[in-house]
C-alpha cells in the first residue's frame, strides 16, 4: 500500500498499524463511517442535523459525498470514499487543497444536486467562514471572498425587486482595467438582460445599479459612461477593500 494512500484513508478514521482494512464504501458502519460524516458536516456545516453522523454508511452519506466530489472536481459518485477524495476532506479542512489558488463554490449542477438529495448548500455561510480577501471561484470568476458575498446578494436584490432580470459576469481580475480593484479581486465587471434576453435600457441600468449600490458595491455604470478602457456596455462593480 502506498503512502500517500493511508494517509489520505486517515481522515476516514483508518487505522495505520491495521492491516488490509479496505476504503469505506455504501453498507459500512462504525467509527470510520462516522468520521466520515463529521467531516462532511464540518466543510457543510448547514447539513448538521441533516446528515446523521451515526456509522452507517447508506444513501443519505453517499448523496452528502457526491455533492463534495461533484464541488471539487473529483466525480460524481457518492458511493465509495477513494483515497484522492479523503485526501481532499483533509485537505479542505486543514486550508492546504487550494495552495494559493481560488477556491471553487459550487456550480449550478452542484446545486441542483445537493437540492434533490435535501442537503441544503449555504455558500453565504461557507463565504463568511473565510478570510474577506481570500480568492474564491463564483460562477466561474476569481474574485475576493467579500466580493463574492455582495455578488450573491446583489443577485438576489435584481430577482426580488426586478423579476426576470439577469446579471451575468464578464470579467473579474483578467483583462486590462483602469482599476487596480480588478487585480485586487475587489472590482467585477457585468453585463444584465432583460425577461426576454435582450440588454437592458439605460433607464433600467439605472434602477440595476442603485440594487448594486444597496449590496455594498460602489458603481461605475458604462451603459451611460465611457471608462478609460471601454470594452462595451456593463456595469463596474467595485467592493471596498477589507
Amino acid at each position: 500500500m502506498r503512502i500517500e494512500q493511508c494517509q489520505a484513508w486517515h481522515i476516514a478514521g483508518r487505522n495505520l498499524g491495521q492491516k488490509a482494512i479496505r476504503p469505506l464504501g455504501k453498507g459500512a458502519r462504525g467509527p470510520r463511517v462516522r468520521n466520515l460524516q463529521r467531516a462532511l458536516v464540518r466543510w457543510m456545516p448547514t447539513w448538521k442535523g441533516k446528515l446523521a453522523v451515526d456509522g452507517e454508511y447508506g444513501p443519505q452519506t453517499a448523496a452528502a459525498l457526491a455533492v463534495f466530489k461533484a464541488t471539487y472536481g473529483l466525480g460524481v459518485d457518492g458511493n465509495s470514499l477513494d483515497p484522492r477524495t479523503a485526501e481532499a476532506l483533509r485537505a479542505v479542512r486543514e486550508g492546504t487543497w487550494w495552495r494559493g489558488q481560488a477556491r471553487p463554490l459550487a456550480n449550478g449542477q452542484v446545486y441542483e444536486r445537493a437540492r434533490k438529495h435535501g442537503f441544503p448548500f449555504d455558500i453565504e455561510h461557507r463565504l463568511r467562514q473565510l478570510p474577506p480577501h481570500q480568492l474564491v471561484s463564483c460562477d466561474g470568476f476569481p474574485m475576493q471572498a467579500a466580493t463574492a458575498l455582495r455578488w450573491l446578494d446583489f443577485r438576489e436584490r435584481l430577482a426580488s425587486e426586478m423579476p426576470g432580470f439577469a446579471a451575468f459576469l464578464t470579467c473579474t481580475t483578467g483583462g486590462t482595467h483602469a482599476s487596480p480593484a480588478h487585480a485586487e479581486g475587489r472590482a467585477i465587471d457585468c453585463v444584465v438582460e432583460d425577461p426576454r434576453g435582450y440588454p437592458v435600457t439605460l433607464e433600467e441600468s439605472w434602477l440595476v445599479a442603485g440594487l448594486a449600490e444597496a449590496s455594498g458595491f460602489s458603481v461605475f455604470n458604462e451603459y451611460a459612461h465611457d471608462s478609460l478602457y471601454k470594452t462595451g456596455d456593463h456595469l463596474h462593480l467595485e467592493a471596498p477593500a477589507p
